[in-house]
């Protein structure tokens, strides 16, 4: 907090100082600490560079504010947590209780002598970004060697500061960093306001919502200090956080006095942050009246969303911020100039029509520039992109000059905006062309940027929901414990960070899809763009091995040779786990903001699940084990897998259970209803003599790789109609994967997958004009369709060749036929009434583990416990993996015994 009444300073006039210094600080790793933010900023300083020392000072202050807060925010989380997943009043009972231990917490840390001194130094500080933001508005601050004392106290003072507020990270704020904002814009609104609101004796109250806020609000009263505002005190909030005794204070004085709570942060998309700290400002005693937005508008927003229309605002629409001068062909042209030098006389420059911007990010435009040099007058496609202002749009150099061999060609950074060469579509890389040879030039770039780019720390492990690639993935696979998954976090997390430790850190490219690769016209050589975002921008998807860029490159895991490169380039091989879980945080991120439960995500990670268990726990299954041997026909679906992970995906039980099977001689095949695509990819990771896909609609021989279709022509011709019928039914949406059966399903309004209930599939069927020859499969998340004689028993024929099928395991009304077939027919405790009411054996648990059950039952021992079918290739950190995921297995009290199992492999487990 700033407060103007509490700490003052002496200060001087001077004339308007150069804001930049000639040379710009370049930082690699934009994921300071409070130590390293403190050190840049003493030497920003004695440079005479106000605008950096301005955004060191404003971080280091956001990083403190952040620290002073913390506790409150965490445990709001908490119980706000507990009450989701623990019903009734015994969840209401235990967030009260968390609750009531935070309201204590905060009692106590106020009287901690580490907090008391973090405060006095924090008060310090506060008082250096008032002046600093001064020097920025070009007002009235100290000399500057008196602000460059000021930093060395400060610095000096660090050794008395708790660590961990010393080795806390840095918010990068999306107002300088991912927007095109400018303290030009903040002088425009502030001078708006005091157009409004002229009354230079009125006392404010400058309110940033962090972390944008830490540097909006000392900004905006900076402005209103040089324009004889008197009394104008700043503060930051977070969503969450508990009001501090100092800001309680300053924000009563400003009520007591009719003053006004001026509210600022980057520019909204549902105003969500903003509403919640002008509503906890209002119950502070403020009227809606008393509280004015200060807001820049992006895109066509003229003006603010809904949830702020009730308070008085001041906005800065898109169109008018200051960016757009900049980008106008005769600034341009001029920045040109500069960067070529006197060498190159730049002749003329053009806009080019804008390429395809991010809706909410920078802008980017395009230009064709005529150059002469040396006699000679040639053309140059001309990118200018936003970056960010100072040393966070800076950063784009310190990134591309060691790596200019791999990048197009960089002219420099103006004041926000890179400069640099334009590639056209055409060179835009094929991903299916020369895979190999691809593959080595991505891989050549990803090593290089980690040599030329190495850090001393891992940022990442000291960011806690933030985003961090280590936390990401934990909580995917910590999904394995339903429910609990938040309780478990002091097993999994400690987990993921061993499986995902790196040994040589450094700053990623994050941008490593195929889209951002273009052919150099030059051998050998590709050029990377968007190379210096997206490690560091608002997505906060936080990693410092180059391993995570190499598992970005890929749509798929499939005939991948990024692996292999790798390993004949750096003799270093790429483990199983982690590019597993690299690969699961990728594919995550396709639908980061897509409420629509995407069946093209949920199938891709089932492929990076199904790859690492082929990789693993099959590795050393031949794929004709089992030839000749008798049949086992398993179901997939709540069978063999499960959809605990949000996406289908088999489980050690269930994958034990298939290894005993095979290992004792068994050829296991596939029973099910998913496509014939699916169903060939589990027997090529599962190592399995074949399928049945489609409700029996195909057989499929993965030994031979002959595909059966049983369909006949008339067959096809009534599912066409169910499709016809389909295609004409609101919301209904046909899974295009599927060429026999036919899988129809809806999205709720939250975007959740359903099927299409029995009165929309019999609907479809009349219309279609096949009721009564065509039947409903009716599922959680979809309706398949087929025809009545066919079904899964009508594959099985063909594949067993008139033998006997020594074991079937199915859980519904579909596997009844097949089920009929088999010696031993089987199955898991979650079996559905037409099951049960066959007289097949129902084994005592759900699943995957009542599947390991039915094995047990044929094969004479529990799975994987014998010398034949243990798998004991499996490697220290695949068994730690594979004990965590094995919660997946478990039920109620299970989950508690799955999470000690896992906590006593982890304490075991080799450094």
């Amino acid at each position: 907090m700033t407060d103007q009444l509490t700490h003052e300073t002496e200060v001087r006039p001077v004339a308007p100082p150069q804001l930049a210094a000639r040379d710009p600080l370049l930082v690699p790793n934009l994921l300071s600490d409070l130590d390293g933010l403190m050190e840049m900023l003493v030497d920003e300083i004695a440079r005479e560079s106000w605008l950096n020392s301005f955004l060191l000072a404003a971080g280091a202050n956001q990083v403190v504010e952040d620290r002073l807060h913390e506790g409150p925010i965490a445990r709001a989380r908490v119980a706000g947590y507990v009450r989701r997943v623990i019903p009734g009043t015994v969840g209401r009972a235990a967030a009260a209780s968390v609750r009531a231990a935070d309201g204590m917490a905060w009692v106590a840390r106020s009287v901690r002598s580490g907090d008391s001194r973090l405060d006095a130094w924090h008060l310090h500080l506060t008082g250096l970004v008032d002046l600093l933001a001064d020097a920025v508005a070009g007002g009235a601050w100290a000399d500057n060697g008196a602000l460059l004392a000021d930093a060395e106290r400060l610095v000096s003072g660090l050794a008395a500061l708790p660590s961990g507020a010393r080795r806390s990270v840095l918010r990068l704020p999306s107002c300088f960093r991912n927007f095109d904002q400018h303290p030009d814009d903040l002088e425009r609104l502030t001078e708006d306001f005091c157009l409004e609101f002229p009354d230079r004796s009125r006392r404010l109250a400058v309110v940033g919502v962090r972390t944008s806020g830490s540097y909006t609000a000392p900004l905006h009263a900076a402005y209103l200090r040089a324009r004889g505002f008197e009394a104008v005190s700043v503060l930051t909030w977070r969503p969450g956080q508990r009001w501090r005794t100092l800001e309680l204070d300053a924000l009563h004085s400003v009520l007591a006095a009719g003053g006004l709570v001026l509210l600022t942060d980057d520019p909204p998309k549902s105003g969500g942050s903003l509403a919640r700290a002008a509503a906890e400002i209002g119950r502070l005693g403020f009227d809606e009246r008393s509280i004015v937005l200060l807001l820049q508008l992006l895109g066509d927003m003229e003006v603010p969303p809904a949830s702020l229309r009730r308070y008085p605002s001041v906005v800065l629409p898109w169109n008018e911020w200051s960016v757009w001068p900049r980008l106008e062909a005769t600034a341009v042209h001029d920045a040109i100039a500069e960067m070529m030098g006197a060498s190159c006389e730049v002749c003329s420059v053009h806009p080019l029509a804008r390429p395809a911007a991010e809706r909410r990010g920078h802008e980017r435009s395009l230009y064709r520039a005529q150059l002469r040099r040396g006699g000679e007058q040639h053309t140059r496609d001309i990118a200018v992109e936003g970056v960010g202002i100072g040393y966070f749009g800076d950063h784009a150099l310190a990134v591309s000059r060691p790596l200019d061999a791999f990048l197009p060609e960089v002219l420099g950074v103006r004041d926000g905006l890179l400069y640099r060469e334009w590639l056209s579509d055409e060179a835009r890389l094929d991903p299916s062309s020369g895979k190999r040879e691809v593959a080595s030039r991505i891989v050549d770039y990803v090593t290089s940027r980690a040599r030329a780019l190495a850090v001393d720390d891992d940022m990442s492990l000291r960011l806690m929901d933030r985003g961090a690639v280590w936390q990401r993935a934990a909580d995917i696979v910590a999904r394995a414990f339903g429910p609990a998954s938040q309780f478990v976090r002091p097993v999994s997390y400690p987990l993921l960070r061993r499986l995902l430790h790196v040994d040589r850190p450094s700053v990623i490219d994050g941008a490593c899809q195929p889209s951002n690769w273009f052919e150099s016209g030059a051998p050998a050589r590709l050029l990377k763009v968007d190379f210096d975002k997206r490690a560091f921008c608002s997505l906060d998807i936080y990693s410092y091995d180059h391993v995570f860029d190499l598992a970005g490159c890929v749509a798929d895991s499939a005939d991948c040779p990024l692996r292999d490169a790798y390993l004949d380039q750096t003799g270093a091989a790429i483990d199983p786990e982690r590019w597993l879980l690299y690969r699961l945080v990728h594919v995550a991120e396709r639908q980061r903001d897509d409420p629509v439960q995407r069946v093209d995500v949920e199938r891709t990670s089932a492929r990076e699940m199904q790859s690492y268990y082929a990789d693993t726990f099959f590795s050393d299954v031949a794929p004709d084990s089992g030839a000749g041997g008798p049949m086992c026909a398993i179901d997939v679906d709540w069978v063999l897998e499960t959809q605990g992970l949000g996406f289908p995906s088999i489980t050690p039980a269930g994958a034990h259970a298939l290894r005993a099977l095979v290992r004792h001689g068994y050829r296991v095949v596939l029973a099910s209803g998913r496509s014939l695509d699916e169903v060939r990819e589990r027997c090529a990771a599962y190592r399995l003599a074949g399928g049945v896909a489609e409700y029996g609609a195909v057989a499929y021989d993965h030994r031979t790789g002959r595909v059966h279709e049983l369909l006949t022509q008339e067959d096809r011709r009534r599912l066409d109609r169910v499709r016809a019928a389909l295609a004409e039914t609101p919301g209904a949406v046909i899974d295009s994967g599927y060429q026999r059966a036919v899988r129809a399903y809806r999205f709720d309004n939250k975007g959740r997958r359903h099927g299409l209930g029995p009165e929309g599939a019999a609907t479809a069927l009349l219309a279609g004009g096949v009721a009564g020859t065509v039947r409903a499969i009716d599922g959680a998340m979809q309706t398949d369709f087929m025809v009545n004689v066919i079904d899964k028993a009508s594959g099985l024929r063909l594949l067993a060749g008139g033998d006997q099928i020594a074991l079937a395991v199915g859980d519904s009304a579909e596997d009844v036929p097949m089920l009929r077939m088999a010696r031993l027919a089987a199955a898991p405790a979650n079996a559905d009434a037409a099951v049960r009411a066959s007289g097949v054996r129902i084994f005592s648990r759900p699943c995957q583990a009542g599947l390991a059950q039915a094995v047990e039952a044929l094969v004479g021992h529990r799975s994987g416990r014998c010398g034949e079918c243990e798998a004991r290739q499996l490697e220290p950190r695949s068994r730690l993996l594979l004990t965590l995921l094995s919660a997946q297995d478990s039920r109620g009290l299970g989950k508690l015994a799955a999470a000690l199992r896992t906590a006593r492999a982890l304490a075991n487990a080799r450094p």
